[in-house]
């Protein structure tokens, strides 16, 4: 069968045509996105949204009720950040979002090129969702995301700090702040690390391994080093140490 040269003329015009919506879409979307991020950076919203079927981002929190979540700092984002997501996901049977707070108590908000970059190494994955926010603390997730009754996904490491009396001015604190989690149907998921993750060394350390505040033990739920272990570290990645 021959195609006209006329055929072939009508046929690149098309497509040159895809290809200008296309990038007049591109340049939208990428607009979009520098003007939210900056919004989240400067406190005028919240929360944003990465959806991760269509790279759209959007305002706000966005995940099904009993969502597994999954904060860090993801500096980089890691085999075995990606490993333990679809362990989670299978043992808790919800799906799972990462959640990344932009704001630390301590050195300010991440700088615009620092979360654009970080956002970026999650637009491959597009089984999940990612949640921007501005709460370092888990209290401030919680009241973010209440209405979701969610699980977190968390190391051990971060168990021990989110569970020390210290933190909440003695145990009273301590229990308030479980109790309030209690109600609105939050959980914690753990999965066990080695005693000093930063440098890839000690004993490694399962749920089972940490003294829980006392009523509160259903509230945690360990995966076990059998289930789930992964010695990978952001930190020790970035020192070039693997």
């Amino acid at each position: 069968m021959l195609i006209s040269l006329r055929s072939i003329k009508v046929l690149g015009s098309s497509l040159r045509t895809k290809l200008l919506q296309q990038i007049s879409y591109n340049n939208r979307m990428f607009t979009n996105t520098d003007s939210l991020l900056e919004k989240l950076i400067k406190g005028e919203v919240s929360a944003l949204t990465l959806l991760g079927k269509t790279g759209a981002l959007k305002e706000g929190v966005e995940v099904k009720s009993g969502s597994v979540i999954f904060p860090g700092s993801f500096n980089p984002l890691h085999q075995g950040h990606l490993n333990l997501a679809s362990l989670a996901a299978k043992k808790a049977e919800s799906p799972v979002a990462f959640e990344l707070s932009v704001w630390n108590a301590d050195k300010g908000a991440l700088d615009h090129s620092t979360l654009r970059d970080r956002l970026e190494q999650f637009k491959i994955h597009k089984e999940y969702n990612v949640i921007l926010t501005r709460a370092p603390l888990f209290v401030d997730k919680v009241d973010l995301m209440k209405q979701f009754s969610i699980t977190f996904l968390v190391g051990i490491d971060t168990l021990s700090r989110i569970t020390n009396p210290k933190y909440y001015d003695g145990s009273d604190g301590l229990h308030k702040m479980l109790l309030d989690f209690q109600q609105k149907g939050v959980s914690f998921l753990v999965v066990g690390r080695v005693e000093k993750p930063s440098e890839g060394v000690g004993k490694f350390l399962e749920l089972k391994d940490l003294s829980l505040p006392q009523n509160f033990e259903h509230l945690f739920v360990g995966i076990s080093e059998k289930e789930f272990r992964s010695d990978l570290s952001s930190t020790l990645i970035r020192k070039g140490k693997i």
